[in-house]
């Protein structure tokens, strides 16, 4: 008997892992070229050089640029951005739209279509949250985007946060929204459990911001937050409400 549970139980959790590793390939491929293929500063190129030329996950194609190269393409990320709001995170590569889903449903307190809701923006792209502030305003731009999801949906953005845990404090990305570039430098960033809703608060003194994705990626067990202040791209001093870069 003894031998048979152990049988079963492993040929249960073989199959558990090979389909697991199946439906979250994508995001696991993503982790690993990073981890195994390619250096910090090679990845900030790439990044650096889709923020120029203008490509996205939309683009395809990229060309490889020399590290002399990065104070040039530094100098000519424009102060006006897009016409679609956009989040640019150099060091991962990443160049996103950002999407606003309806606050109707949010305002009507019907939590399931409000999910539904977010369910479907992502589909577009990251999600700011409804109710969160703007970019450049006090408190809060709380922003959600997916690690991982199911492989037979056909979103572009299925992987986006896969890696999201290898920023960390002192990184630098960039937000374009309503034309205005905002840059936010990261400050700490943690772990916590779905129901913790506290990281949705919204200061009044700060212009801060968040990135959130699930943690373990394949999983809805734990979230990752990764928090930031707005700060002034040339003095790198973070803003007070109502202060323009200078």
């Amino acid at each position: 008997f003894l031998v048979d549970t152990v049988r079963f139980g492993g040929t249960f959790a073989g199959i558990f892992f090979v389909l697991f590793l199946g439906i979250n390939a994508q995001s696991f491929f993503q982790i690993a070229k990073a981890e195994l293929a390619l250096g910090g500063d090679f990845r900030e190129q790439q990044g650096l050089e889709q923020i120029v030329s203008g490509t996205s996950r939309e683009s395809q194609g990229q060309n490889v640029l020399t590290r002399s190269n990065q104070s040039d393409l530094l100098s000519l990320l424009p102060s006006v951005g897009p016409y679609e709001n956009r989040l640019i995170i150099p060091k991962l590569a990443e160049n996103v739209p950002i999407v606003r889903p309806s606050l109707d449903n949010l305002m009507q307190e019907n939590w399931k279509k409000f999910e539904d809701d977010i369910q479907t923006a992502l589909h577009d792209g990251v999600v700011h949250y409804p109710g969160s502030a703007k970019p450049g305003q006090a408190g809060n731009f709380f922003v959600t985007g997916h690690s991982s999801y199911y492989p037979w949906d056909d979103g572009k953005y299925k992987d986006v946060f896969a890696r999201l845990k290898d920023l960390n404090p002192g990184d630098t990305y960039l937000v374009y929204y309503g034309g205005d570039k905002h840059t936010y430098r990261v400050t700490a960033k943690k772990e916590v459990k779905p129901s913790d809703v506290s990281v949705l608060d919204q200061p009044t003194t700060k212009r801060t911001a968040t990135l959130m994705t699930c943690t373990p990626v394949g999983t809805t067990l734990r979230r990752l937050i990764v928090t930031a202040d707005e700060i002034d791209p040339v003095t790198g001093e973070a803003l007070n409400v109502g202060e323009k870069v200078k």
